[in-house]
């Protein structure tokens, strides 16, 4: 099953780790299994923005010490929504990109990141002002919206 269509040659195993390797150096007894690796690397952009609102919060000479921070990622799992938002990334200045924008917030808020949003007007694309300014209705119901609208 290629999800991304037959014509670019791509598989499910390109730009991943192999299902099948095994790490370790050297390779001997304690070698630790691929699949942990595999099965955990999607937690790495959560890791680190947990790891981030943590030294916000309580790090020695954080100016926010003892203030809740704002920690904003596109890399997150589900249940990070206790430290960080989350932000849909680029898209485009359309009506179709207007209509993902809701299905992925409210796919996102099932995860338990209820911070979630997306650029207001779409990151590039040809500007639209009235695609811009039902956007702008649509964005007074999100958590978290950005505009990068001039």
């Amino acid at each position: 099953f290629n999800p991304l269509g037959e014509m670019n040659g791509l598989t499910l195993e390109s730009n991943t780790i192999s299902l099948d390797s095994r790490i370790g150096n050297p390779p001997e007894e304690g070698l630790e299994d691929a699949s942990v690796t595999f099965n955990n690397k999607g937690l790495y952009g959560t890791i680190q923005s947990s790891y981030a609102s943590t030294f916000f919060q309580y790090g020695v000479g954080s100016r926010l010490q003892g203030k809740r921070s704002f920690v904003l990622s596109r890399s997150t799992f589900p249940g990070a929504g206790t430290e960080v938002g989350h932000w849909l990334g680029e898209n485009r200045n359309s009506f179709q990109e207007m209509r993902h924008s809701i299905s992925g917030i409210l796919n996102f808020n099932m995860f338990g990141i209820p911070l979630t949003g997306a650029n207001v007007c779409g990151s590039f694309g040809y500007d639209n002002e009235e695609i811009c300014a039902r956007w702008y209705q649509l964005a007074s119901v999100y958590p978290l919206s950005r505009s990068y609208y001039d």
